[in-house]
């Protein structure tokens, strides 16, 4: 009975491309045979016996700076614009240049369990 519901509520196995190399440490490989291993190779969790339990916490930082040139869109033709009375003015020129930087300080935990009981 225990195992049909274990059967029955367990959720589906999910993976996708390394995207955190820190994962597992100094120990985190393919081969591991922690808990790491549900990240890195959950065939390694055959190996090692017993329960064992890993917490880790990554810090990431990220940085991104994009610089714009102010490209050349023609000259500003104020024939164009309609303003209503109080509005301002078509401008005189125009710039779109500048940089923009965007940085990102986190942490990514992680808590690995890994038990022969059943």
């Amino acid at each position: 009975m225990i195992a049909l519901f274990a059967l029955w509520s367990a959720l589906p196995v999910q993976a996708s491309s390394l995207d955190l190399l820190e994962v597992g440490g100094a120990w985190g490989t393919p081969a591991a045979t922690n808990p790491t291993a549900v990240w890195w190779n959950p065939a390694g969790l055959a190996i090692e016996g017993g329960t064992q339990v890993t917490l880790e916490v990554a810090p990431t930082f990220g940085r991104v700076i994009a610089t714009r040139s102010n490209p050349d869109y023609g000259s500003v033709d104020p024939t164009l614009f309609d303003p209503a009375p109080g509005d301002p003015v078509a401008p005189d020129s125009y710039d779109y240049s500048g940089t923009d930087t965007l940085s990102f300080v986190g942490a990514v935990p992680f808590l690995g369990v890994s038990s022969d009981l059943m």
